[in-house]
């Protein structure tokens, strides 16, 4: 592949790789399939972050990384917050909550993975911007993909472990909440393979 010939190229090759990056993520999470990102935790993700159209509009390229991918998952994400980084992040969290869910339980309280990423939804969770008159369908999907992936960890867990089942119900709870807020609100037209 020949360099970008500007910046609007290089910002567009970055939106389609997290583009099918979160296509294959919400699918592998949904048939709870092999994912690519068993190859890709082995190579480094250097694209960065993908950055809004506003951003855009004033030439503000992405900062450049070496492992972006590894990084976030590690708990070093830096200040990449834009809505489509965010929405990325989600997904990503979604899919290893997928992931993680079919293993045996025991291997995944042992290695300490489960309460990392309990830990980075958590994180993540916090630093969302609240739903509001004017938020976008993708902050909508990216809400409920944080809430189905905290649903997706704990739910091995929840027949056992008394805050496990909280974290589930609160989850689906919020799941329930979202989608009929953005019911009522019959201006937006909510079209996205994930929720409809």
């Amino acid at each position: 592949l020949a360099p970008p010939a500007d910046p609007i190229e290089e910002t567009e090759r970055i939106d389609a790789f997290w583009t099918v990056l979160v296509l294959n993520n919400h699918w592998s999470a949904i048939q709870e399939s092999q994912s690519t990102y068993s190859t890709l935790q082995n190579s480094a993700v250097d694209t960065p972050w993908p950055i809004d159209s506003v951003d855009q509009e004033y030439m503000m390229l992405p900062v450049a990384s070496r492992t972006t991918l590894q990084d976030f998952l590690d708990g070093r994400s830096g200040k990449a917050i834009s809505e489509k980084a965010l929405h990325a992040k989600s997904s990503v969290l979604f899919e290893r909550a997928s992931s993680i869910h079919n293993r045996d339980k025991r291997s995944i309280l042992q290695s300490g993975a489960f309460t990392h990423l309990d830990s980075l939804i958590g994180s993540l969770q916090s630093i969302l911007p609240s739903l509001g008159g004017t938020s976008s369908d993708r902050h909508l999907v990216t809400q409920m993909l944080l809430y189905a992936a905290m649903i997706k960890l704990h739910r091995p867990f929840f027949h056992e472990n008394e805050g496990s089942y909280h974290k589930s119900l609160f989850a689906a709870q919020a799941i329930s909440r979202l989608t009929r807020s953005s019911a009522v609100n019959t201006n937006q037209l909510h079209i996205n393979p994930i929720i409809g």
